[in-house]
């Protein structure tokens, strides 16, 4: 199945027949045969129509509307999810603190492991780059985060874990493109800006999974309650990060699919919806300065070569551990709302994807 990206400010998207056509002042600029469509994405000024709303809707399509730089504002989401037994299960879960503690362990260890995997990884084709100390840190984080006796206490490690890694991340950055360490709201460079909108696109596809299969994805077990941010899908986030985010980040900048050029200054949009960004998660204890007002975006042709290299990264196939077998990450993302349904509904341990090289 596909996703459409419309990134061209000012189009309009229509229906014709059970055809999606975007077009710009009358001039069609593409269409997609709705049975072939997943998703839709919206950046920017771009519009939906109203029969096309219909249409989406009745086909049981997503459609997540973002900003031009790439922050995720809302999503149009049809009535599919008729699981109110996973629901129900999922808040009676989350008074039990001794599953909400195991749960978050598990999501830690999980984000931590792969981290670890990517520095290891990079090092036995880098011997030269100095990356023992975080590995060393993120070794011992994984330790203790197995016995972390709080919520609290896990989330102090996970950012020392965040922090060391990070500052281990601008070591793999061998590209045109240098990393100062993690800041966003908004990125002020454009590894910041690569990482930024790498998680969105995470979060945005995980929480309409996560809606359609039944759960609330904002009741998270490890980020928990906070108003307006859907916890659950960046509870699963973690996972991905290094495998799928951070490792495309470094390709499109190692490899020199994008330079500097592909970026451009970035005032803050009007349009940007009020609620926290979706892409920010608990690796915002990693950061150690406020953020100037001036971020930076991928200009409209930069955008355009990021979506079409994120849609081949995201089809390459991955191992899943649990099966044997591989598949593209979208399966990955569906495996592992199946298992958290499990773990869930049947009080079982919950394993997270693990990055295997």
């Amino acid at each position: 199945m596909a996703v459409l990206y419309v990134t061209e400010q000012g189009a309009a998207i229509r229906r014709r027949g059970r055809t999606l056509v975007v077009e710009k002042q009358g001039t069609p600029l593409a269409e997609v045969e709705g049975h072939t469509l997943e998703a839709v994405l919206i950046f920017g000024t771009a519009q939906l129509t109203t029969p096309a709303i219909s249409f989406l809707l009745n086909e049981g399509i997503e459609a997540a509307f973002l900003t031009r730089d790439g922050r995720l504002k809302g999503q149009l989401t049809p009535v599919k999810a008729r699981n109110i037994l996973l629901r129900v299960a999922q808040f009676e879960r989350a008074r039990q603190p001794e599953f909400c503690l195991r749960l978050a362990r598990a999501i830690v260890a999980g984000k931590i492991a792969n981290a670890l995997a990517g520095l290891r990884r990079f090092r036995n084709n880098h011997p030269e780059a100095p990356l023992g100390a975080a590995i060393a840190h993120l070794e011992n984080a994984q330790r203790e985060v197995a016995h972390a006796p709080s919520r609290e206490t896990l989330l102090g490690l996970e950012g020392s874990a965040a922090r060391a890694y990070f500052n281990a991340f601008s070591c793999m950055c061998l590209g045109p493109l240098p990393f100062p360490g993690r800041r966003r709201r908004p990125p002020t460079d454009p590894v910041n800006a690569l990482l930024s909108l790498g998680y969105t696109l995470v979060v945005s596809e995980l929480q309409s999974l996560l809606d359609a299969r039944g759960f609330d994805p904002y009741l998270g077990f490890l980020h928990g309650i906070q108003y307006g941010r859907p916890s659950l899908a960046l509870d699963l986030l973690e996972e991905f990060r290094y495998p799928l985010v951070d490792r495309f980040t470094l390709y499109l900048n190692n490899k020199g699919i994008l330079a500097p050029e592909d970026f451009e200054e970035a005032a803050p949009e009007s349009e940007a919806a009020a609620t926290p960004d979706q892409a920010a998660s608990s690796d915002e204890r990693a950061e150690a300065a406020p953020d100037p007002p001036q971020g930076i975006r991928l200009t409209r042709d930069g955008l355009r070569k990021y979506l079409t290299a994120w849609e081949d990264w995201l089809s390459r196939p991955a191992l899943d551990e649990a099966t044997g077998d591989r598949v593209h990450y979208r399966e990955i993302f569906r495996r592992q709302a199946e298992r958290l349904a499990r773990a869930i509904r049947e009080d079982v341990a919950y394993v997270p994807h693990r990055f295997v090289p």
